[in-house]
Parts: C-alpha cells; sequence; structure tokens
C-alpha cells in the first residue's frame, strides 16, 4: 500500500473541523469498496466515494479518503 496526502479542507459553521484526504494507492485485485475504512498510521480514515480501478493489469487500485 501506497500512501500519499491529497490536502485537507475546514469546515467552521459553528465547530471547528478539519479533513485531512489521502490518496492510496493499493495492489491489484484488492476488494476494496466505497463502504470500507483504511487504518493507517494509527488514523482511520472513511472511503470518499466509489474506488478508481485502472484498466492496466499492473496497475494498482486507486481510492481517496478522509
Amino acid at each position: 500500500m501506497c500512501v500519499e496526502p491529497n490536502g485537507s479542507g475546514e469546515a467552521t459553521s459553528g465547530r471547528d473541523t478539519v479533513t485531512v484526504h489521502i490518496r492510496v494507492f493499493l495492489h491489484p485485485g484488492t476488494d476494496m469498496k466505497a463502504t470500507d475504512r483504511i487504518e493507517w498510521n494509527s488514523n482511520t480514515y472513511d472511503i470518499d466515494g466509489e474506488p478508481q480501478r485502472w484498466p492496466d493489469r499492473q496497475a494498482a487500485v486507486n481510492t481517496t479518503s478522509n
């Protein structure tokens, strides 16, 4: 698994909330769904949307989490 930062956002409507986004590249064939979570670096991330699957058999599964 390869993880890279993918930005962050801050909502200030009545409370302070910071959302951190990461992009995750997984090994081909990894079963990842939009309802899954990823644990990495002592944090748990929700999957944001349906994971993208690259048609190249050498490519990995790509998903964005927050």
